[in-house]
């Protein structure tokens, strides 16, 4: 019985080849906007969820528009006045991205500069050290266990 429903499919696709290729092509369309609307949707709803109030964290980039020098901008400090007159936000912290190449080594690292409110909204346990009462004058770091391995070895950086 398999066999007749496979002959008859096959040729009704023979016979109607325009129209069984347009089927086919708006199906595959069709599932693959399925899928990269569940994907999305799936990215929006699960980033950052590892924090501990992260239904209270929300991201505003200004990262590409009128970029200086390394330092943060008229639109940056201009977006953290206008955040500031919504009473519900608590707290704003600014965030800029670093290269980082060390000299004679072919490795090079992505890092993060940071306002001193950071780890008023992101909680990170240590292994060693501490950030409290650590100024925020760019001559501090804070390594993770791989980057610290790398290079220190296994002793204490700290």
């Amino acid at each position: 019985m398999i066999q007749h429903y496979l002959k008859v499919a096959l040729r009704n696709l023979q016979r109607h080849q325009v129209q069984s290729i347009i089927s086919i092509l708006g199906i595959a369309i069709g599932f693959t906007a399925f899928l990269l609307g569940g994907y999305w949707y799936y990215w929006e709803n699960n980033f950052d969820t590892f924090h501990p109030r992260h239904t209270q964290t929300y991201a505003v980039t200004t990262s590409g528009l009128l970029k200086g020098n390394g330092e943060l901008n008229q639109l940056h400090e201009s977006m953290e006045e206008e955040m500031a007159a919504f009473p519900e936000i608590k707290t704003i912290c600014r965030v800029s991205e670093l290269s980082y190449r060390s000299d004679g080594k072919e490795k090079s690292w992505i890092g993060m500069r940071v306002d001193s409110l950071f780890f008023t909204i992101f909680q990170c346990n240590l292994i060693e050290g501490g950030y409290l009462g650590v100024p925020f004058d760019g001559h501090s770091v804070i390594l993770t266990q791989k980057m610290a391995e790398y290079l220190f070895g296994k002793s204490s950086c700290v």
